[in-house]
């Protein structure tokens, strides 16, 4: 089962904020390798820290019990550590400094 709770309720208010097309326009990818775009993965580290904010280590697990493949399509192993901000293969991390 499912623990959807506040997301029900922060999805259209998320959407209303276009945070992922914002990101997206701003930064776009500089390949389409099938993951998710750039914006996705900051609208999902928004949508962590409004609903239950953990370490950004537990955050495939919080997808997982929060049903994000249900609400966004998103499969909670796409929110691991190497496509998040200063992970191994993202170059976030060298470029923001």
């Amino acid at each position: 089962m499912k623990f959807i709770g506040s997301l029900y309720l922060l999805k259209p208010f998320i959407n209303s904020l276009v945070i992922r097309e914002i990101v997206d326009r701003i930064v776009p990818m500089e390949r389409d390798d099938g993951g998710l775009s750039h914006g996705q993965m900051i609208e999902q580290l928004v949508l962590n820290r409004l609903d239950d904010p953990l370490p950004l280590l537990y955050l495939e697990d919080w997808a997982e019990i929060r049903g994000i493949r249900e609400l966004y399509g998103i499969p909670p192993n796409n929110l691991n550590d190497e496509r998040r901000p200063g992970g191994q293969n993202s170059g976030c991390g060298s470029s923001l400094r």
